[in-house]
């Protein structure tokens, strides 16, 4: 009852609006006032046995044109796997936060350099109405790192679309947020390179890994599995025992996404995903040993 007349409250609502807008751009860097090499500075990097793995920080974005929606805010980063030899032939993640005006649909695919994908959603969608419904999407898609790379210097643009729509929000990753994070995948091979000459490659797998668990020999180890337990060791105790519990009940199949409320905890759940159930047997199994 409390909530119900808190809602009915004229000046309540655009203020629990405004909120919900804010929450999504919380900590989110503005591009246009932020060099490459401080971006280069804010990616984090994970240093694998033949690959870097880069994640980097979260930007507003405004979109560059606006048909048959309205944008109200977006928050964009990206994660990417670089193997060390030929870095072109890997896949990268667009994570995006996305608000806007309600226009009775929800976006469902992406459009880059001409291809449809499709979008995956990262948690249920939410809806704030006033005299004007905003809505925000927590989705991801996947994009050629050589689409990427080549966009160093002029950027990448996307379109976000609506089911059946030839047009919807168009963005462009700008060029110096790109140029970052490859300044911090050249300066992580240049650091892998001199650990390898320093101890040799049977020491790379346990050496390098930046993170305080324990861990198996990374070269037994899956991607996957590597990533969910770097991530894991990043996120608070509390945080850990909500994923435990989470990651419990979808062992053999994933039925229901993490409530994730950082950058952290996303990276989390997907590593996660991406392990096989027999894998994620076993993780559950080290994340219950290595709870903080």
């Amino acid at each position: 009852m409390f909530l119900d007349a808190l809602l009915e409250n004229t000046m309540i609502k655009p203020l629990l609006m405004a909120v919900a807008v804010i929450g999504l751009s919380a900590c989110a860097a503005n591009p246009e006032k932020t060099s490459a090499n401080e971006f280069a500075s804010n990616t984090e990097v994970e240093l694998g046995y033949n690959s870097v793995k880069i994640a980097g920080s979260k930007i507003s974005l405004k979109p560059t044109a606006e048909h048959g929606v309205k944008a109200s805010n977006t928050v964009l980063y990206l994660l990417s796997e670089l193997p060390r030899d030929n870095p072109q032939n890997a896949f990268s993640y667009v994570f995006l936060d996305v608000s806007y005006f309600q226009t009775s649909n929800e976006f469902t695919h992406a459009k880059v350099n001409s291809q449809l994908v499709d979008l995956e959603d990262r948690k249920v969608s939410s809806q704030m109405c006033n005299d004007n419904c905003v809505t925000n999407q927590w989705v991801k898609f996947p994009v050629a790192t050589a689409d990427i790379i080549d966009a160093r210097e002029q950027g990448l643009p996307f379109e976000l679309l609506f089911e059946g729509s030839s047009k919807g929000l168009k963005y462009v990753i700008p060029a110096v947020y790109i140029d970052g994070m490859m300044l911090r995948y050249k300066q992580a091979n240049i650091d892998l390179n001199t650990i390898n000459g320093q101890a040799g490659n049977a020491a790379v797998g346990a050496a390098v890994v930046a993170t305080p668990v324990a861990a198996k020999a990374k070269s037994q180890q899956s991607t996957a599995v590597e990533m969910t337990e770097y991530w894991f060791a990043k996120v608070s105790s509390a945080e850990q025992e909500a994923f435990i519990s989470w990651a419990l009940k979808n062992r053999k199949k994933i039925d229901s996404p993490l409530q994730a409320d950082n950058k952290e905890m996303e990276m989390l759940a997907y590593w996660y995903e991406e392990a096989t159930v027999a894998e994620r047997s076993e993780l559950l199994t080290w994340a219950v040993e290595n709870i903080k």
